[in-house]
């Protein structure tokens, strides 16, 4: 026997005129001949099975997931046999499914500041809007996956960010919808020519709509403004071509690959179309929307648009199917839709507003149990971001707990049996339900401890959150705090640590949010960065920086080593200070770190120690046979080395141990002014001492000072190599002269005295003036 598909599509509206609702459906005599689903039992593998029956089958599609078995073209004899085999539960002709049929009539303007009446009415128990939706969760983390005629991804409602992803098409396979499907001759008129859209596109993934139907339904689930979960992934699984037509075969593959491709999480999936169920055994496609609900996918379905009983129609009426009737905004039941025991709640499906494909930001009015569907299925992935453990029979306890009761006006006469009397209701629970848990958490693993922090729970679902727990494995350390963090020190380093994240009030726990982290160990930090070492006098400072890492444990001390000598230095600053050291050696500073796991490699730098000429006073000089000789009264005898220097760069060395050198090959009777350099192995000052003007061969003062009326003899008060004849001469002071002595006044002074040498024949004649100091 055909069964008759149907659709629980929609029209489009404009804002002035009255909603419309136009059935439309397939006759018997409209089947794809030749095309069979195939439902396998499940101890059968379908490749094995038409291994021993490759003969005239083909164009096959195996299924694993939604059914166990296959779609293939064979003859009706073929199909009679396969009826027969034990191995069979069932064979179906492949159907074509139709969307109800569309007029667009216009579309509205933008919503102006105003909320979509859909989305002010399920967040509140008065028929009466406020304008207004208020939400704590918004399907964060869950996926949607929507089974319709694609999605506008680049719409604005979706585009930023972007949360419309490519799933599966039906364009991208080998077994294309017939582009004569789309043909007036089947009584639907496509948008655009088919053979421009409806042709296969390798690698499409479903993310353009060239009906407009999966692109209102994503709004209403998930846009920025028009959606209920604003936060929800949706897929696209585009099992509808650009008419709103599908076949069985095609459904049955859309299925298939939601199946694979969900992965372990909390997920819904929205069918706003339909097959007329028929009596007797399960068919192929209620078994595929079953093992769907079996895979922990909540499953939303339109309950049609006929004003027929709901169990009639799949996957409505499947078990486990969330089934959902159209209202109004009076909170009518709508005139169009589908009724009965086979209902399980009402939502607004009357005129909604949502996103359109005609372009990003054109916007369209649909009527429909197709448009009442996502407000549920937009509910029902807040719940899962607040529960993402909730399996779909504990996501309708949750959806029926909050619902609204006796809020919808039946239609007049009423269908029997009514629906219930049940509409959706987004907000929190009359009686407060235990908290969403954090969303997320992040651990932040140091030496030996961790710090975990979390986002406030989203929904506290009626009752105020009273703490956050934390609890660590192994060890159970907890800590429970209304903060967002918790620090656990004195763990052990290296060892993986799990932990569990609640929220709690009154009513009880939050879900588990789980996590894991390993603490830092220690070991020895790496070595100081950037050593230097800078000279000083006798001295030298080293400096560091800190090391790239402690590896787990602070820093205890630096210590510096100096070699030669083996001076150190332990600090927690950056820098030490030697003194004390040799000029001119070269020192090698050698920094290392330690911490509680030991001690750093080192980090090495030199440095030589300066050292200033030592200053001179005085100088000794004696005059000699074509010489002078320059003798330190004080200056350093180790570290300075000094050098005597005259005009015409005749020069000597002061020795070491003497501390005196003699210039010769001077010339007797010339005046000579010597300078004195010092030098150590790091510095040279220039000009350290500069002498009188000296005479070679002449005279040199060897008194400069008698204490009061002392006498000298004259040979003591100079020292000349001429024998000429000398003449003394007080020039001032109170000094005086005998033949022989030189009487020192009985008063402290100074005395100048003047000698004059006669010349002879090896030195000419010479005088000194010079001061004696009378102590």
């Amino acid at each position: 026997m055909i069964r008759k598909l149907v659709a629980a599509c929609t029209i489009l509206l404009t804002v002035a005129l009255q909603p419309v609702v136009t059935q439309a459906s397939m006759s018997s005599n409209q089947s794809q001949s030749g095309r069979y689903i195939v439902r396998l039992a499940d101890e059968i593998t379908p490749t094995d099975f038409l291994a021993t029956r490759e003969s005239g089958i083909s164009d096959r599609i195996i299924y694993t997931e939604a059914i166990n078995g296959f779609v293939g073209t064979m003859t009706s004899s073929q199909a009679t046999t396969l009826r027969s085999s034990r191995d069979v539960i069932s064979v179906e002709p492949d159907y074509q499914i139709q969307t109800s049929a569309t007029q667009t009539v216009g579309v509205p303007g933008i919503l102006d500041g105003k909320v979509p009446w859909g989305l002010d009415r399920i967040d509140q128990r008065a028929t009466i809007g406020d304008n207004s939706y208020t939400y704590g969760t918004d399907g964060t983390g869950v996926t949607a996956y929507i089974i319709d005629t694609g999605i506008r991804a680049t719409h604005e409602q979706f585009a930023s960010p972007s949360r419309v992803v490519g799933g599966w098409s039906w364009m991208a396979t080998a077994s294309n919808i017939s582009v004569t499907a789309c043909t007036p001759a089947v009584g639907a008129s496509p948008p655009i020519s088919p053979s421009v859209f409806d042709v296969y596109t390798p690698s499409d993934v479903g993310l353009t709509d060239n009906h407009g139907h999966g692109t209102h339904i994503a709004g209403t689930i998930g846009g920025a403004a028009t959606g209920v979960a604003k936060g929800v992934t949706m897929v696209s699984v585009r099992a509808l071509n650009s008419c709103g037509l599908a076949t069985a075969a095609i459904a049955l593959q859309a299925i298939e690959w939601v199946i694979t491709n969900h992965v372990s999480g909390p997920a819904v999936a929205n069918m706003s179309f339909g097959v007329t169920k028929p009596a007797g055994a399960m068919t192929s496609f209620e078994a595929a929307v079953i093992n769907m609900i079996a895979d922990g996918i909540t499953v939303v379905a339109a309950a049609g648009n006929e004003a027929a009983t709901t169990c009639d129609v799949l996957p409505a009426s499947a078990a486990g199917v969330i089934s959902v009737a159209a209202s109004d905004q009076d909170d009518k039941e709508a005139s169009f839709s589908n009724y009965g025991t086979c209902v399980d709640i009402f939502a607004p499906g009357v005129s909604i507003f949502s996103a359109s494909n005609s372009s990003n930001v054109a916007y369209a009015l649909r009527s429909g149990t197709s448009m009442a569907a996502p407000h549920v299925v937009g509910v029902v992935a807040r719940l899962l971001d607040c529960v993402p453990t909730l399996t779909p029979s504990e996501v309708w306890t949750r959806l029926s707990n909050r619902a609204t009761l006796s809020s919808i006006s039946y239609l007049s006469p009423a269908h029997s049996p009514p629906s219930p009397n049940v509409l959706l209701y987004a907000s929190a629970p009359a009686s407060a339900e235990v908290p969403c848990r954090p969303r997320s958490s992040t651990p932040v693993p140091a030496a030996k401890a961790v710090t975990i922090s979390w986002p406030v729970s989203v929904d506290n679902n009626g009752s105020p959150i009273t703490a956050y727990t934390v609890t660590l494995t192994p060890g159970g350390a907890t800590c429970s705090t209304l903060e967002l963090l918790c620090s656990f020190p004195n763990l052990d380093g290296g060892v993986n640590y799990t932990y569990t994240l609640v929220a709690a009030n009154v009513v009880g726990a939050s879900t588990i949010l789980a996590g894991s982290f390993v603490p830092l160990g220690i070991s020895a930090p790496t070595a100081p960065q950037t050593v230097a070492a800078v000279a000083a006098e006798k001295s030298a400072t080293v400096s560091w920086t800190a090391p790239l890492s402690v590896n787990g444990s602070p820093i205890t001390a630096y210590t510096v080593t100096l070699a030669p000598g083996g001076a150190t230095c332990s600090t927690l600053e950056l820098s030490c200070v030697f003194t004390g050291l040799l000029a001119g050696t070269t020192y090698t500073a050698s920094v290392a770190a330690t911490n509680a796991a030991g001690t750093s490699v080192v980090a090495t730098a030199t440095v030589i120690p300066t050292a200033q000429p030592v200053a001179i006073t005085k100088v000794r000089t004696v005059l000699g046979n074509q010489s002078i000789e320059i003798a330190l009264i004080d200056g350093n005898t180790s570290e300075t080395v000094y050098t005597a220097t005259t005009q015409g760069g005749k020069s000597c060395v002061l020795k070491t141990v003497v501390m005196s050198c003699k210039i010769k090959g001077l010339k007797n009777g010339k005046s000579y002014i010597f300078t004195v350099n010092g030098a150590t192995s790091t510095v040279t000052v220039l000009s350290m001492f500069v002498t009188d003007s000296l005479v070679a061969g002449g005279i040199q003062e060897k008194i400069i000072s008698m204490k009061r009326s002392k006498t000298s003899n004259l040979t003591q008060v100079i020292a000349t190599q001429s024998t000429g004849k000398k003449t003394w001469r007080v020039i001032k002071g109170g000094c005086s002269l005998t033949a022989t002595m030189l009487i020192a006044s009985a008063k402290a002074g100074v005395c100048k005295l003047r000698v004059a040498v006669a010349k002879t024949s090896k030195f000419p004649q010479m005088q000194k003036t010079w001061a004696i100091v009378v102590e």
